[in-house]
């Protein structure tokens, strides 16, 4: 009988045989032949009808591994393997490897071939040509985004200290190297390959890295089948975010029980300068930023200076409550802190936030002066001692801070395409490895 888990952990069994046939008849196949398998458990992860769901299910035939999936239209699934190996644990979070990822429909038949050991290194074929074309990106992308974490490993594995920042990289250059190559092939591809699907999934992958207007145009030039995906609906939202938050334009008010139950109001906080800092206790590169941030806090909180962390967590509601509230104490956040809540009131959506950490900064007036993703903390420190300085009366400053597009040290983590962007873990979407990481799927 086929298993199939929704991410938070709830079994889900097919009840006859019947039905079972049926989706394999009317869904996708993935056939898996790998070496070293080392008894890791292996699955296939994708966005159902149900949500997102996890299959570690599988049949022998003639020495593959077949899943059977269904997906209610386009987009990406996940092949995991479950190796310790493959991701980077620091304090109470990790950094996850670079995974396997393709583009599937019902209909399709994906193989795929490679090592257990490295399985974001296999080779993905098909005959369907939506899977064809995002392989052509992959092919090239997943060696970059290999030897990218190959170097973060190697930085983690120098710490001497309990902190989660990182020692230097022993050579800068190649990263920026490598980040260029992703950035100019992911471009290129997008060029090349206007019409496909892959061209949306990959285009999500270096959306940040444009500005909020260049974001708007190159998205209106893919194909509109496409951008209504749901990937392509993901995209325009955030678009829309990012257009509202823009830099000088009013923050947007929200009001919600805290995390000692009282209520934030962000409206009630008109007369301070307030960091909104959007964080997860999955992300280790937004909680290794709680310690200036506990700095500054404790350095310009009497002179009108309030933090109000949003966080972002997946799962069953009672997991998110559970996993937000661990990390609030464990960390010993003092400043004030909410739990997202996606379906009442999804502050993250509002403000176009796609990677963690994301840092929004408002004025005494409640205007947006600055937005900061990733490892920006001299812009950020710069205009945070700016605005605490004169009488609020801001105007926003071009070259003194970076809209939301711009990558700061160019190292964000998106998934999907070895780097994505969106609503989602396995994949999110955003790329790279290191100073912001993809918002996680629920």
């Amino acid at each position: 009988m086929k298993r199939i888990f929704k991410a938070a952990g709830v079994f889900i069994s097919c009840i006859a045989a019947f039905s079972c046939n049926l989706q394999a008849q009317n869904g996708f196949t993935v056939k898996v032949k790998v070496s070293n398998p080392n008894n890791y458990t292996m699955l296939i992860a994708y966005k159902g009808e149900n949500g997102y769901q996890i299959d570690t299910a599988y049949t022998m035939q003639n020495g593959y591994r077949v899943y059977q999936g269904n997906y209610p239209g386009i987009g990406m699934v996940s092949f995991i393997v479950r190796n310790p190996g493959n991701m980077i644990r620091s304090g109470g979070g990790f950094i996850p490897g670079p995974g396997l990822q393709f583009v599937a429909r019902n209909g399709a038949t994906i193989t795929i071939s490679g090592d257990a050991e490295k399985i974001n290194l296999a080779t993905v074929s098909s005959d369907d040509k939506e899977t064809k074309a995002y392989e052509v990106f992959r092919t090239k992308n997943k060696v970059w985004a290999d030897e990218l974490f190959e170097m973060d490993k190697e930085r983690y594995a120098r710490k001497t200290d309990d902190s989660d920042k990182p020692p230097a990289d022993k050579d800068p250059q190649k990263r920026k190297s490598l980040l260029e190559q992703q950035g100019k092939w992911a471009r290129d591809f997008v060029k090349k390959y206007p019409n496909t699907y892959a061209a949306i999934e990959v285009f999500a992958s270096y959306a940040l890295e444009l500005s909020d207007a260049e974001q708007a145009v190159e998205f209106a030039k893919l194909p509109a089948t496409y951008k209504n995906s749901e990937l392509g609906k993901v995209i325009q939202e955030k678009i829309n975010g990012t257009a509202a938050t823009a830099l000088g334009n009013p923050a947007i008010v929200f009001s919600q029980p805290g995390f000692d139950g009282k209520q934030v109001d962000l409206a009630a906080l008109r007369g301070k300068v307030v960091l909104i800092d959007f964080w997860g206790s999955w992300c280790v590169p937004c909680r290794a930023s709680f310690p200036h941030l506990k700095e500054l806090y404790a350095k310009y909180k009497s002179k009108g200076f309030e933090i109000v962390g949003i966080a972002h967590e997946s799962g069953e509601k009672d997991q998110q409550q559970k996993a937000w509230a661990d990390a609030v104490t464990k960390d010993q956040i003092s400043w004030l802190n909410i739990l997202n809540d996606a379906d009442k009131n999804n502050i993250v959506k509002k403000y176009g936030v796609v990677a963690f950490p994301t840092k929004i900064l408002v004025d005494r007036n409640g205007v947006i002066q600055g937005r900061y993703m990733g490892d920006q903390d001299g812009e950020f420190d710069k205009k945070l001692h700016e605005l605490l300085s004169d009488d609020g009366n801001q105007v926003p400053m071009s070259g003194s801070t970076q809209s939301f597009g711009a990558t700061g040290s160019g190292s964000t983590q998106p998934s999907g395409t070895g780097a994505k962007t969106v609503d989602i873990p396995a994949g999110a979407k955003l790329k790279k490895t290191s100073t912001a990481q993809p918002v996680k799927k629920d």
